[in-house]
């Protein structure tokens, strides 16, 4: 047994000069692996995540299915065993793998009018309100001021006023020049103010309605809707003044930000099969997940044609190593040495030579890139280097593995030697 074990070490240190070869070899391929697949990784990360925030996910916009015909001031959600928008339905819905954060928006269930001044001339007409909370249309309302106004507000307080976008263009296309009116940009309307009334229309009138004094604080695109929008607990409150609480916490829509392309496939399937109405451009994100798994297979293919390389660079080396051997082998085969002793002699010295070959060239490759290379840019366009995806043993006993499987040609061309004692 002693005598197996001498011959193993003195395997593991003979013939010093090809074992150096073979190790530098396998430094080298570890150094070349480890350098382009660390390389590669971070160019294909950059170039996703550069694409992803240049191009994100459409929001989704869920809606309550229609549960049967509604008056143009009145909703009914949930009837008829139909799931509803309400606070349970929000949870459900930021709940979901992939979902950043979910906006709930409800509109006016009360008759109203606005009122709003221009060049000395009041115009009035019927419009519904529609609540939004401030995290969802913060960056559409002008000053820090008005935004802290817009998230706490209460009753009593002025009421904040943004204009969706497409209202401003449906006015100054469709209204103003027919009807010998002034065109309205938003320098002009924004900081101006008007009246709103709650609770009375042209067609009806509740009893106690009451007016408020309100400022358009800027103009919004997030809210596709003929209407106004102000906060949410505004609409809250006067659903639940005028309609003594039947309002409740019901929906009319909600907005779900996704965190990535492929969640929004996934969320908004998930959505659907619920009995939700979904709204979404799922089109830009099937062009981007096609794109992704394009690049990641060029980028497959070329880190395995490294690999291919390195492996038949290894695998050449052990086999010379072997040859020029062979001799020596056919001696302990006449002198009794079984093949299994031989097998195993071979893999336990390339499996060490792998080992420190690996580790040193990982180790060279994680100092060389870590130190003269934080970041790359080619044209501007800035490649971050990812660090610490793979650890130094981790790639060292890869190494030795590696080498084992590159060492098996060379133990079939020893195997093949004529080394029966017989013989």
């Amino acid at each position: 047994m002693i005598q197996k074990i001498l011959l193993i070490i003195k395997e593991l240190f003979s013939g010093i000069f090809i074992s150096i070869i073979v190790f530098t070899v396998i430094a080298v391929a570890a150094f070349s692996i480890g350098s382009f697949v660390r390389i590669v990784n971070s160019v294909e990360k950059s170039i996703i995540q550069k694409f992803e925030s240049a191009v994100p996910p459409d929001v989704i916009k869920v809606s309550p299915p229609f549960t049967g015909p509604t008056g143009i001031l009145d909703f009914l959600i949930g009837k008829n065993g139909t799931p509803g928008l309400d606070k349970k339905s929000v949870a459900f819905l930021s709940g979901l793998k992939g979902v950043k954060a979910v906006y709930p928006l409800n509109a006016s269930r009360i008759p109203m009018q606005a009122v709003i001044s221009f060049f000395g001339l009041n115009y009035r007409t019927d419009l519904v309100c529609i609540g939004a909370p401030e995290e969802f249309i913060g960056k559409d309302i002008n000053g820090k001021d008005n935004k802290k106004e817009w998230k706490d507000w209460k009753p009593g307080m002025e009421l904040p006023v943004l204009i969706p976008e497409i209202l401003l263009d449906a006015y100054n296309n469709s209204m103003a020049e027919p009807n010998g009116l002034p065109r309205i940009t938003k320098n002009m309307a924004i900081g101006r103010d008007l009246r709103i009334i709650f609770g009375k229309s042209s067609v009806r009138e509740v009893e106690g309605f009451s007016s408020e004094m309100s400022r358009v604080t800027g103009f919004t695109d997030k809210v596709k809707s003929i209407c106004l929008v102000i906060p949410l607990q505004a609409v809250r409150f006067y659903n639940n003044k005028f309609k003594g609480g039947i309002a409740g916490d019901s929906y009319i829509c909600a907005y779900v930000l996704v965190s990535s392309h492929t969640s929004l496939i996934s969320v908004s399937d998930r959505i659907e099969k619920s009995g939700f109405i979904v709204e979404t451009d799922k089109a830009l994100s099937e062009e981007m997940l096609s794109f992704k798994r394009k690049l990641e297979s060029i980028f497959f293919l070329l880190t395995n044609i490294v690999f291919l390389l390195a492996l038949l660079s290894m695998t050449f080396s052990a086999m010379i190593a072997a040859f020029n051997r062979m001799d020596y082998y056919n001696l302990l085969r006449i002198l009794g040495a079984s093949r299994f002793f031989l097998t195993l002699s071979l893999l336990f010295k390339y499996s060490v030579i792998g080992f420190a070959g690996s580790f040193c060239g990982f180790f060279i490759m994680q100092k060389i890139l870590g130190f003269y290379v934080s970041s790359l840019k080619i044209q501007g366009f800035e490649i971050v280097l990812l660090t610490g995806t793979v650890s130094i043993w981790s790639a060292a006993g890869a190494g030795a593995l590696i080498s084992m499987i590159a060492s098996i040609p060379a133990l079939f061309l020893i195997q093949s030697g004529k080394m029966d004692p017989d013989q």
